[in-house]
């Protein structure tokens, strides 16, 4: 008896599906900047749009499999977007001596502060996984 090999799904495949997540995250950032300018109150747009797409998750009305390829991408990519921010606050030479090693510090600190409360989030979440 021949094994047959599992079916991959090919590039086109891939590609809508990567095309879908980036679709459905772009709105919802989109949205949320929408929603954060009609509040009375200062509230960053990114962030509404999160809880919303979070909000969207839970209820069902999103399914986590439409967003999650393209959101594993792009958290897989995520040193890449701080990167202009590090390469304007250097390139000016502002930072030299202490300011830098205070610079330096805080990312890492909040890199760590980042992934403990990540990490309390999953296990708060996903307490079967965690375990």
């Amino acid at each position: 008896m021949d094994a047959q090999p599992e079916a991959r799904p090919g590039l086109r495949a891939t590609a809508l599906t990567y095309l879908r997540g980036f679709a459905i995250l772009s709105a919802f950032a989109f949205l949320g900047g929408v929603v954060a300018q009609q509040l009375p109150f200062f509230f960053p747009g990114p962030l509404v749009g999160f809880l919303l797409l979070f909000a969207a998750l839970v209820s069902g009305v999103i399914k986590r499999a439409w967003v999650q390829d393209a959101s594993a991408f792009l958290a897989k990519q995520l040193g890449l977007f701080f990167l202009p921010a590090a390469v304007l606050a250097t390139r000016e030479g502002s930072l030299r001596g202490a300011e830098a090693a205070r610079f330096v510090g805080a990312c890492v600190a909040g890199q760590f502060v980042v992934f403990f409360v990540a990490g309390r989030i999953h296990r708060a979440l996903f307490p079967k996984l965690s375990r």
